[in-house]
């Protein structure tokens, strides 16, 4: 099991620094769960080139990202937003601590509700369908790759909760890996 963490917004000006500290507790988590991972992050300023979006074609980011989701089991994309900018993602989302991102007709609904269930008990999440054409990472992951991707937007004003949100994160994903490995080989069983 390989994860693959992108964080398109890594470099300034306009860097996502609740997705960088996010990264840092979610790298942390990983780390102390023996999962191993491989992160991926943006290094033209926003302004100059979104990553986010199909911008990134043909860009070193995403060769590595290609690279990377030929043999990572799933692929999770970090941005954040800020109460008091213009980096939110409407108005019922800019209370949460967490959005957990949903891509029309890719994503596993449920996995992403039982993550924000588990965070329940001492944040704000919010499970909410987001533009393909923002999150061009995860629809590469999903569509090209079949890789599971799971879209996480942070608040910056939650950094106090991030570590966490990264140890449901990362709880989430190894189970989730490890229950999609069980299937695979009882299906490989069923298949000789």
């Amino acid at each position: 099991m390989v994860v693959t963490i992108t964080v398109p917004y890594a470099k300034g000006p306009g860097e996502d620094i609740g997705a960088i500290r996010f990264l840092e507790s979610l790298e942390a988590s990983f780390n102390l769960m023996d999962i191993p991972y491989y992160t991926i992050k943006g290094t033209s300023p926003r302004t100059m080139l979104d990553l986010s979006t199909s911008a990134a074609r043909s860009t070193q980011y995403t060769l590595e990202l290609s690279s990377s989701l030929v043999v990572s089991s799933i692929h999770i994309d970090i941005q954040s937003y800020s109460n008091d900018s213009k980096r939110f993602m409407d108005k019922e989302s800019i209370n949460s601590d967490i959005v957990f991102g949903i891509l029309p007709t890719f994503t596993d609904i449920n996995f992403m509700e039982r993550i924000a269930k588990l965070s329940e008990a001492f944040a704000y999440p919010q499970v909410r369908e987001v533009d393909m054409e923002m999150n061009y990472a995860s629809g590469l992951s999903e569509f090209i790759f079949d890789t599971p991707s799971i879209v996480i937007k942070v608040n910056e004003g939650s950094v106090d909760l991030f570590p966490a949100l990264a140890e449901v994160v990362a709880e989430a994903v190894a189970r989730e890996v490890s229950q999609r490995m069980q299937q695979d080989s009882l299906e490989e069983e069923l298949e000789v």
